[in-house]
């Protein structure tokens, strides 16, 4: 049991600010915009506010985080009063629509592992940004072996 724990590792998750939606949950953790660092007791309590959450993942879970938010998608919609809805694309009533976005394209994690801060506020690749550089570099090692 203790090993587990040991393995257990600090993650900031989230979502950039420009996202419609507040939160997105994928693989078993919700991505927010921000939370907030609760400090003191009583009538001294304050609260500072933290880019996305920092919280405890184990190590198999980033793969299905990946694998679950390539399926989730964000859609708008226009009237009266304008909405946007996070979708994930595997269930059986989703029909995709042209105005579908992707919703890795808002939503990261870093590993908070030797940081100063890791309460500072800085934007942070996306995980739309990571699956595409998994998906380089396995072209890359691909046209190596070719060689």
């Amino acid at each position: 049991m203790q090993q587990t724990q040991d393995r257990i590792e600090l993650y900031r998750i989230g979502l950039n600010s420009d996202c419609p939606v507040d939160q997105i949950s994928a693989g078993g953790q919700t991505f927010v915009k921000k939370s907030e660092k609760v400090s003191g007791y009583g009538g001294d309590t304050k609260r500072t506010d933290v880019v996305g959450a920092i919280v405890r993942v184990p190590p198999g879970q980033l793969d299905k985080i990946m694998e679950s938010a390539r399926h989730k998608v964000i859609r708008s919609t226009t009237g009266k009063r304008a909405r946007h809805k996070v979708y994930d694309t595997r269930c059986r009533n989703y029909l995709r629509q042209a105005g579908d976005v992707p919703a890795m394209q808002f939503m990261y994690w870093e590993k908070v592992e030797g940081q100063e801060n890791p309460f500072e506020k800085v934007a942070k690749p996306t995980l739309s940004d990571l699956a595409q550089a998994q998906e380089s570099s396995k072209r890359k090692k691909a046209g190596s072996s070719k060689l």
